[in-house]
């Protein structure tokens, strides 16, 4: 294991529990998180397809 895999395991132990889905409330909310996401971060179909030619 490299030192690099080392950190983000250890990193990620602490974060963990913040990403698990426990049951539907927590489902919800993650569903909610997703899609403000996507809202945020989005693409705008026009601008990539325009990039293509």
């Amino acid at each position: 294991m490299n030192v690099l895999t080392h950190e983000i395991q250890t990193h990620w132990m602490v974060i963990r529990p913040l990403f698990a889905i426990h049951n539907e409330h927590d489902y919800d909310v993650a569903i909610e998180r997703l899609n403000e996401l996507l809202d945020e971060v989005g693409t705008n179909e026009r601008q990539i397809h325009s990039m293509n030619y």
